[in-house]
C-alpha cells in the first residue's frame, strides 16, 4: 500500500513540475522517451530496455557490411591482437571511424568494451589484422543486433561486482588489463576495462 501512495505522490509531483515549467518556458510534452542520442528506449511495466539497433544498422551500412555473414563471438577465441609490425597497413582514418563507431556502441553493449578498447590501441598504425578483427566485431553485432540492457523495475537490493585482471597479458608492452562490472538490483550501473 505504501508503494502505491509513493507512486501516486511522485506522479503528482512530476505533473506539478511539468506544469510549472510550461508556465515559465515554451515547451512541449512529447510523452515517454523512445529515442535519445541514437539510443532506443522501450519502457514497459516490468522495466526499461535500451539498445542501439538502428545505429548498428547505420554503422554496418556505412562500412558496407549490411549483408555480411554473422559471427557468434566478438573476437575469435584465442586470437591475440598485437601491434603486427610487419603487417600490411590499412587506411588509418577509416579504421579510426570504425573503432569510434564501436566505442559509441559500448553504451548499451558493455560486453564489447574489452574488445573495442583493445582495438583502439592500434589506431596509430592499423594493419589488416586489426581491420579484420574490427570487422569481426561488426559482424558479431549484426548477429546480436537485438541485444541491449534491460533495467528491471523490481529486483534484489544486492550489490554484485565482477572483476578480472590479466597480469602482463599484453604481448607488446607486457602491461596488464583490469576489468570490472558493478550491478545493483539486477542493473549494471558501472563498468570498465582499462589497461
Amino acid at each position: 500500500m505504501d508503494d502505491l501512495i509513493f507512486s501516486s505522490n511522485s506522479n503528482n509531483m512530476f505533473e506539478e513540475f511539468k506544469h510549472s515549467m510550461k508556465r515559465k518556458f515554451k515547451m512541449t510534452d512529447l510523452g515517454s522517451m523512445c529515442y535519445f542520442l541514437v539510443v532506443e528506449v522501450t519502457q514497459t511495466p516490468s522495466g526499461i530496455f535500451i539498445c542501439q539497433k538502428k545505429y548498428v544498422n547505420e554503422v554496418l551500412e556505412r562500412f558496407g557490411l549490411q549483408n555480411c555473414s554473422t559471427m557468434k563471438n566478438l573476437i575469435v577465441p584465442g586470437c591475440k591482437v598485437t601491434k603486427d609490425i610487419g603487417g600490411l597497413k590499412v587506411d588509418a582514418t577509416a579504421y579510426k571511424h570504425m573503432v569510434s563507431s564501436l566505442m559509441y556502441l559500448t553504451a548499451t553493449r558493455p560486453d564489447s568494451m574489452y574488445v573495442v578498447s583493445l582495438l583502439a590501441r592500434f589506431m596509430d598504425a592499423p594493419t589488416t589484422l586489426h581491420n579484420q578483427a574490427t570487422k569481426g566485431v561488426l559482424r558479431c553485432l549484426r548477429g546480436t543486433i537485438d541485444l541491449g540492457l534491460f533495467y528491471k523495475r523490481e529486483g534484489g537490493e544486492n550489490l554484485i561486482a565482477y572483476c578480472d585482471s590479466n597480469y602482463v597479458g599484453d604481448l607488446d608492452d607486457r602491461k596488464h588489463t583490469s576489468r570490472y562490472v558493478f550491478k545493483m538490483s539486477n542493473r549494471i550501473f558501472a563498468w570498465s576495462s582499462k589497461k
